[in-house]
């Protein structure tokens, strides 16, 4: 397998970032701004300050000098907001949506060195579905965050190769399937960090081995299976060697109800809920890089807009109107802090089939709602929910750090968690694991790790 795209780094993208170097003529500058913004020399007269023309600063000449120029489609000529055409310095392109003078929405980027991006945009970043072509001719089709391949998606290599599957950031993460060109070979199975670790090596004649790989190739315990034999041959692999165990034929009725019967073995299935101030997002994002690959944790749909939050959370933006088109292939919608929320169908259901057990961070008042639904799209999910929970005390004074709420708002708020999570803990009974997240972010991690795994 070829993995040079995991090595290599994507063209920088110049101008916005600053990457241009200032024009070396400061002469230009100084004469240009003197003429627009500076009081005219000579006599000093009383009477109205000389003014350059609205818009005109020698700022706004360095800017321009610094990034490209700017063609509005839509909006103002000095704020980018709207549909518009930016030309930066170093020769690339960037056509679509703005919002506050960053790149948002939809739009494309060519780069002068090759390739492009075409799809949605966050904060200046590459953020939801899209496609991009690298300069070599590869391309990748799927789920981006912070610029990185991170979700589902399908990368196709320049040689034929074809990789369909999960990724995060920019590496072969969780389950995927890669089909060789070359021997027309397939991995079929979990990957870890660009390596492929468990699962199926299926040959073009239809043999199949099935165990633990290192390194990309089999290692340790597993079984063949040749079909057109009629036999499976267990044991082991030690580096090249391998060490045959029992011969047995295959039972292909047994072999096909086997299969039939893993296919109905129960998948758990986290449903992550908690009051606002508990810190449930903070903990869900520490533990996301040290969970094992048979976890999947779902993205959700957002319609905020707040350019100024940092964004530690991988999502797909959405306006109010595409949230609107969308909602019925969401698996749940809900409304907090005047944004709204929801979580795609269809990665729950492909994650449940390849027996991965999802997480989905969620509002408690959506709990009944979205468990009802997972199970009637996949019988075999078991529903399990990981309840975070503070201190009041702690609660309290989260909020109003926060300062969005007067006093009595958070008091009100505070006797409202109270009341949702009793009716929790009162409706799911069994199914409800509450984690503690009173003391470090070190604790409340290990508390939601081992619950996840309990």
């Amino acid at each position: 397998e070829e993995e040079e795209e995991e090595e290599e780094e994507e063209a920088e993208e110049e101008g916005e970032d600053g990457a241009a170097q200032l024009s070396p003529d400061e002469k230009f500058i100084n004469k240009l701004s003197k003429q627009l913004s500076d009081a005219p020399e000579g006599e000093e007269e009383e009477g109205e300050d000389a003014k350059a023309p609205e818009g005109f600063s020698k700022l706004k000449i360095a800017e321009i000098m610094q990034t490209g120029l700017y063609q509005p489609f839509t909006g103002g000529q000095y704020e980018r907001t709207g549909r518009g055409q930016m030309i930066y310095l170093n020769g690339d392109v960037y056509v679509g949506e703005y919002v506050k003078n960053r790149k948002q929405g939809f739009g494309t980027y060519r780069y002068k060195a090759g390739g492009y991006y075409t799809g949605k945009w966050f904060n200046n970043q590459k953020f939801g579905i899209g496609c991009q072509v690298y300069p070599d001719g590869s391309t990748y089709k799927g789920e981006f965050a912070f610029n990185l391949r991170d979700g589902y998606g399908t990368y196709k290599y320049v040689n034929g190769d074809i990789y369909v599957g999960e990724f995060k950031g920019n590496k072969k993460h969780g389950f995927g399937r890669f089909k060789f060109a070359g021997d027309r070979t397939v991995y079929e199975g979990l990957w870890q960090s660009g390596v492929f670790f468990s699962g199926k090596w299926i040959l073009e004649n239809g043999t199949e081995f099935e165990g633990s790989f290192k390194g990309g190739v089999p290692s340790g315990n597993g079984e063949f299976i040749f079909p057109h034999l009629v036999f499976q041959h267990k044991g082991t692999f030690n580096g090249t060697n391998w060490r045959g165990a029992a011969v047995n034929r295959i039972d292909e009725k047994a072999r096909v109800n086997a299969i039939n019967e893993s296919k109905k073995s129960p998948v758990p299935v986290y449903l992550l809920v908690g009051a606002s101030g508990v810190g449930k997002d903070t903990l869900l994002n520490e533990v996301r890089d040290r969970l094992a690959p048979n976890y999947f944790i779902a993205r959700r749909v957002i319609t905020r807009e707040d350019l100024d939050q940092e964004e530690t959370e991988s999502f797909e933006y959405a306006t109010e109107e595409q949230f609107e088109t969308i909602k019925e292939n969401l698996i749940g919608t809900w409304e907090a802090h005047g944004y709204h929320y929801g979580i795609y169908k269809q990665p729950i259901v492909r994650a449940i089939s390849n027996k991965r057990s999802p997480i989905l961070s969620i509002s408690r008042t959506q709990v009944e709602s979205i468990s009802k639904t997972i199970q009637e799209l996949c019988p075999t999910a078991v529903i399990k929910i990981l309840l975070v929970e503070t201190s009041t005390d702690v609660v309290r004074e989260r909020l109003v750090q926060r300062g969005r709420d007067s006093e009595d708002e958070i008091e009100e708020r505070l006797s409202r968690n109270a009341d949702l999570s009793n009716v929790i803990k009162n409706d799911f009974g069994e199914q409800v694991v509450v984690v503690d997240n009173s003391s470090s972010i070190q604790d409340g991690v290990d508390t939601l790790l081992g619950a996840i795994n309990a």
